[in-house]
């Protein structure tokens, strides 16, 4: 954590370094005068309030907005994702965060793997809304909310990071949205 006081400090004297730069620069530091790198204060981790015990048991659903830099127009990336394999079940970029989007990308991997024990998901208006929780309900899909302000219970946003480098990969190169899929 040193380096994110540092990368504060320099940011006040006009210096724009990353912390990861600033922790690169304080271990080679380090090792140059023999300095040992200070002890990490054990903590006690996070319990998930979702852990998985069997495929299909938990299925976690979210909506991310993709920068693409490529026109006016915003693009989301709806995901599905199983909890015990972390395999993306089914994925959909649209336009719009409108509940038949939502709802389609849901029956792909319903159609694929058949019907998960619940349905992990924030509190979207979309996720929520009285057609889907019908459907829930017929379906037999226990349907479940991660706390408010609490996206590391979501299973699906460290998948959204990987995305999120992937993407930034692909439209950094492209010219045109064609380019960037």
């Amino acid at each position: 954590m040193v380096w994110l006081l540092l990368t504060a400090a320099l940011r006040q004297q006009g210096i724009y370094l990353s912390p990861r730069t600033c922790g690169r620069i304080l271990a080679k530091h380090r090792a140059l005068y023999g300095v040992p790198q200070p002890a990490a204060t054990p903590r006690e981790p996070r319990p998930l309030p979702f852990r998985p015990t069997r495929p299909h048991e938990y299925w976690f659903f979210d909506i991310r907005y993709v920068d693409h830099r490529l026109g006016p127009f915003k693009v989301y990336t709806i995901t599905l994702l199983d909890g015990c394999s972390r395999a993306i079940l089914a994925s959909l970029l649209s336009r719009s965060q409108d509940l038949a989007a939502v709802l389609l990308t849901a029956y792909a991997a319903i159609r694929q793997h058949g019907v998960p024990t619940a349905l992990i998901t924030d509190s979207g208006g979309v996720f929520l809304a009285n057609h889907a929780q019908r459907i829930y309900v017929a379906l037999g899909i226990r349907k479940e909310e991660i706390a408010r302000r609490q996206p590391w219970q979501n299973l699906i946003e460290a998948n959204f990071g990987v995305q999120m480098r992937m993407a930034d990969h692909g439209f950094a190169k492209a010219a045109t949205w064609e380019e960037g899929g």
